[in-house]
């Protein structure tokens, strides 16, 4: 086995590594001399012979060719095509371990993107489960072997890695991925035109929304004949199946009366249990008083929008997808919610609203996994006094965090919820107020 250094390795070197945390996007991360070297798959406290795959300056891309002693937080997979499909990034770890990195995730991009004091970050919210949490998925579709195939990208390629069933999906979910696989055998040319097959269930999961996708992201169409092969599949499994959506059946994203639904493609969070603890906490910090203006950027079909209503609060709400608009204005309509929904890009509806001389004391923002850049820089001539940010990317929020404290905002509370269990994915909940 080769010594530790900074020199240049030639492929096929064995190399010792000790894996000392988790990195952002999943992997180990460990040294080899003053070098960082990040790997797939492993956990902290693993020692492992790696081999060095790719090579940089500072820092190193390597692949396990031997774990020499597992860590702690090492487990046992729950399937069979972990470390292939590229659907989860970590059910090798316990999930104890999974919580407390992305909570670590967080802090770091905090104090080393947004260069923040990252005291503020709480322990991370566990989901009600870890696994079957998955209430909406896009799978893939090939043909091979005779058959269409059904599932997610092979790790790093777009191969499709066939499956019949997922542990992270509902197992209304599942019904229908086994229908789908059993139909790709009988029909297996009946898929030609389709590339993705996107599935979704409610709260309760006895309906399945099957959206079947062509190049493009159009309309993928099946013959009849494989049409009613799907249906009777799911049948068989108990399960209702809207394919295509023609009737335009809402699915039930919550409990009780004051849920939410969808009748489309319009956003919602997969993890539909672990989305009411995230509203929850949102809606929480954010403290709406009745009477308040309120401003909810990237509203999507009003899940933190209508909530807020419900506390009483005057709710605007902005989202550039006019689907996602269109729904959540029939939410509101439908639970008597005093709020009002806009199709508009969130920075330009800022600007709008500020050169109108509108102000909100309280602003919600829901970014996509890019940010909102320029949304958070014209925010402040809103003159809002707390800002709630639910972020899916620490290094984004970071990010937006540093341009709302150059604005005068403190950050107040920061929680990371964890909607996705078994990957590397975590959502967080912010607080900013700001100083007097």
């Amino acid at each position: 086995m080769s010594a530790p250094g900074n020199k240049r390795r030639a492929p096929g070197d064995a190399l010792f590594l000790v894996i000392d945390r988790l990195a952002a996007g999943g992997d180990g991360v460990g040294r080899i001399g003053a070098k960082v070297v990040f790997v797939p798959r492993t956990a902290p406290g693993d020692e492992l012979e790696v081999e060095v795959c790719e090579e940089r300056r500072t820092w190193c891309r390597a692949r396990v060719l031997r774990i020499v002693k597992p860590g702690p937080d090492r487990a046992v997979p729950s399937c069979a095509h972990f470390g292939s499909c590229g659907g989860c990034d970590w059910q090798h770890l316990t999930y104890p371990a999974q919580l407390a990195a992305k909570r670590s995730v967080v802090e770091d991009a905090l104090r080393r993107i947004g260069h923040l004091d990252p005291t503020t970050v709480a322990p991370t919210i566990p989901s009600p489960l870890e696994l079957g949490y998955r209430h909406r998925a896009r799978l893939h579709i090939s043909l091979r072997d005779g058959a269409a195939a059904f599932g997610f990208f092979r790790t790093g390629t777009h191969a499709v890695v066939p499956l019949e069933s997922c542990p992270v999906l509902h197992p209304a979910l599942n019904g229908i991925l086994g229908g789908l696989a059993e139909t790709g055998r009988r029909h297996p040319r009946a898929f030609a035109l389709c590339n993705e097959a996107r599935i979704d269930t409610g709260w309760e999961g006895a309906a399945v929304r099957l959206l079947l996708r062509g190049g493009r992201g159009g309309t993928g169409t099946i013959p009849a004949a494989a049409g009613l092969a799907l249906r009777d599949a799911a049948a068989a499994r108990g399960l209702r199946l809207l394919l295509d959506d023609s009737s335009g059946e809402p699915l039930v994203l919550g409990p009780g009366p004051e849920a939410l639904v969808t009748t489309g493609e319009a956003f919602t969070q997969i993890n539909l249990r672990q989305n009411q603890t995230l509203v929850d906490l949102a809606v929480a910090l954010a403290a709406p008083v009745p009477g308040e203006e309120i401003l909810d950027l990237c509203c999507g079909l009003g899940n933190l929008a209508l909530p807020a209503a419900t506390r009483g609060g005057r709710v605007t709400g902005v989202d550039l997808d006019g689907q996602a608009i269109v729904q959540a204005r029939e939410n509101a309509r439908r639970l008597g919610r005093a709020a009002t929904f806009v199709r508009d890009d969130a920075a330009a509806a800022v600007l709008a609203l500020a050169g109108a001389g509108r102000r909100f004391p309280l602003v919600l923002l829901n970014p996509p996994r890019a940010g909102a850049r320029e949304a958070v820089a014209a925010i402040p001539a809103l003159s809002p006094s707390r800002i709630v940010v639910v972020s899916c990317d620490p290094a984004t929020l970071a990010r937006d965090a540093a341009a709302l404290a150059a604005a005068g905002y403190i950050l107040e509370a920061t929680r990371p919820v964890d909607l996705f269990p078994q990957t590397a994915h975590v959502e967080t909940v912010a607080l900013f107020r700001r100083e007097p």
